[in-house]
């Protein structure tokens, strides 16, 4: 095998050209071979480690770049540094459903601020403010850490793309929507959705250039198309799912009062309310009575 890949080599084969042909002529090749490339190893290291089976012959072909068409080599270069990053979405996705579940309990966790205690220690920015750091409830501290390592780099991600999410935006309205319980909520609720979008996003392209054949048999162009046409559905689901959590929690909060009655309050008053004794309940509960308080 060795003297027949150097013999093609000599003949001015490409490394592409004998991999494509061991391909196509040997079905006990077609796994290392993929293996290999999806592990990102270059056609010439892949050609020098295959030395142990025979091989037939080979017909130069002629340039496909000669007739208007990408050669695989061509595709393969171009399609390396694209998987790495699908790649590496894929594993960031994978650790976020983790931060997710975490962030999840938190929100359900009574020791988590809410109101003006939750608004007096997250600025602007979404960060706890340095003077309060050290006064701050370690749920909340663990809370923002937890956002902060989610949405990092998220403005760039498929799903932030596809659902126009402003990392800027959210980080300003994270003091209002972490001092209410649905605020909260709702944040879970959309960072949940946008992480489903990049995990189906990572998954379903390593999916479509596998079903193509590889890296070296289909342009990213034509594998998006295909990967449009394959998840179009499930993507304008979870698309349609996703609101801008002043959409979901609205502009008045719904509370109930030290003596029992059941009402709304202004959003920038709730913190004032809870002081007072007011406690907020979910939208599942108590639905027959929403009087101003």
């Amino acid at each position: 095998m060795k003297n027949k890949i150097k013999e093609a080599k000599n003949q001015g084969f490409s490394d592409t050209e004998i991999l494509d042909y061991l391909h196509k002529n040997f079905q006990n090749m077609n796994g290392p071979i993929e293996e290999a490339r999806e592990k990102q190893y270059d056609d010439e290291s892949i050609v020098n480690y295959l030395g142990h089976s025979d091989m037939k012959p080979i017909k130069k072909t002629k340039d496909v770049v000669d007739k208007g068409e990408l050669s695989p080599q061509f595709l393969y270069k171009q399609n390396q540094k694209i998987f790495q990053n699908i790649n590496d979405s894929h594993k960031k996705a994978l650790m976020n459903k983790s931060r997710l579940k975490r962030i999840s309990q938190l929100v359900d966790d009574p020791k988590l601020p809410q109101g003006w205690a939750a608004k007096a220690f997250i600025g602007k920015a979404g960060q706890v403010r340095p003077y309060t750091a050290a006064f701050a409830p370690k749920e909340l501290v663990e809370f923002q850490k937890l956002i902060t390592e989610m949405t990092s780099g998220a403005k760039d991600s498929y799903g932030a793309r596809i659902t126009n999410f402003e990392l800027e935006t959210f980080l300003n309205q994270l003091p209002n929507l972490a001092s209410a319980k649905s605020g909260q909520k709702a944040v879970v609720r959309n960072l949940d959705i946008m992480n489903e979008l990049n995990e189906l996003y990572s998954s379903g392209m390593k999916q479509v250039f596998k079903e193509s054949g590889g890296m070296h048999k289909i342009s990213f162009d034509d594998a998006v198309n295909k990967f449009d046409d394959k998840y179009g559905n499930k993507i304008e689901k979870l698309v349609n799912g996703y609101k801008e959590p002043t959409e979901i929690i609205g502009n008045r909060i719904k509370v109930q009062s030290p003596t029992g009655q059941i009402g709304t309050v202004p959003r920038e008053n709730l913190g004032k309310a809870l002081e007072k004794g007011y406690v907020e309940i979910s939208d599942n509960k108590n639905k027959e009575q929403n009087n101003d308080i």
